[in-house]
């Protein structure tokens, strides 16, 4: 990740596996990756599940994706870094879930997040369930440009939380409202 500003990247799941599967698969990477030494992680949180438990919330998001049949992945996978040296509080972690999720048109949405310490950038890893628990549809983030509103995410966290941005970001804050 290095010394650059704070960024955004999906990761795609490369092999297919059932619904079910990819989401234990991710989850239990993304939350319990402190198995192996090679991950320490500081921070594990949740939003919107009826369960508070990670096997029950692993479930939960099994059968809500299983719900959706027209999406054959509704599970992303993020990861936001931030810029070496920058240590955000656990209130901030969570802050910056809840502001990405926003900006990316996907609150409301289950999502299981863990901050990584294992390399020089604090980074957090979220796996998002895209299926809309009261339409049991998929939400399209930015009319597939997901990305693109990560990084509107990401420049209204950097305003928000006060961190540094990239020389030559794509958006800043200007009077409140996110712009290119």
């Amino acid at each position: 990740f290095g010394e650059v500003a704070m960024i955004i990247k999906k990761i795609k799941s490369n092999k297919p596996k059932r619904k079910g599967q990819h989401v234990s698969d991710l989850v239990r990477y993304i939350a319990e990756a402190n198995v192996s030494d090679d991950h320490r992680i500081g921070l594990v949180g949740s939003r919107d599940f009826l369960t508070s438990t990670l096997d029950g919330q692993i479930a939960e998001m099994s059968a809500l994706a299983s719900e959706c049949v027209k999406s054959k992945n509704p599970i992303n996978h993020y990861v936001v870094s931030w810029r070496e040296g920058e240590n955000p509080s656990h209130l901030q972690l969570d802050e910056a879930v809840d502001i990405l999720l926003k900006e990316m048109g996907l609150d409301g949405c289950q999502v299981i997040y863990a901050a990584h310490f294992d390399t020089k950038n604090i980074h957090l890893h979220l796996a998002v369930n895209r299926i809309d628990p009261s339409t049991l549809k998929a939400r399209e983030i930015n009319r597939g440009f997901d990305l693109d509103a990560g990084f509107q995410g990401i420049a209204r966290v950097e305003h928000v939380q006060g961190w540094q941005p990239e020389a030559g970001a794509l958006y800043h804050v200007v009077d409140g409202q996110v712009q290119p």
